[in-house]
């Protein structure tokens, strides 16, 4: 929109208001927001997380419509997706040493095969 009218025109003296092509106007810009608001409503409730099924897209939309920042959370999302599996599994295999560090004896009973040191020990027996 120009800050001044260009040259050779005239300001405007009137405006002619037309209540009809408002009315359609305001009418398909209804249809087109009720459109888009249904098509967000399926991608929160498809989206829910958790046992209790929050609908974390919904809450995020509560803080904000901005689409740069919806847009660098969701490839910060799909970053973390990838990460998160492989951290899970350093940390259980991380959780096992530390079990066995700290309580070798149950550890060595609990998941030992002792099978081979048995089999020897009375080979030894059985030779003596």
């Amino acid at each position: 929109m120009p800050e001044q009218i260009p040259d050779g025109l005239q300001p405007l003296t009137t405006f002619r208001f037309d209540a009809g092509a408002a009315k359609f106007a305001t009418d398909d810009m209804e249809l087109q927001i009720d459109a888009l608001e249904t098509r967000i409503e399926r991608v929160v409730d498809k989206c829910k997380i958790g046992d209790q099924g929050f609908p974390v897209i919904g809450a995020i939309l509560n803080l904000t419509h901005n689409q740069e920042e919806l847009e660098l959370l969701a490839r910060g999302l799909l970053k973390v997706a990838k990460l998160v599996g492989p951290l899970d599994d350093l940390k259980k295999r991380q959780q096992v040493l530390e079990l066995a560090r700290e309580n070798p004896t149950w550890f060595a009973w609990a998941f030992g095969d002792f099978n081979q040191s048995v089999d020897e020990a009375i080979e030894q027996i059985l030779e003596s």
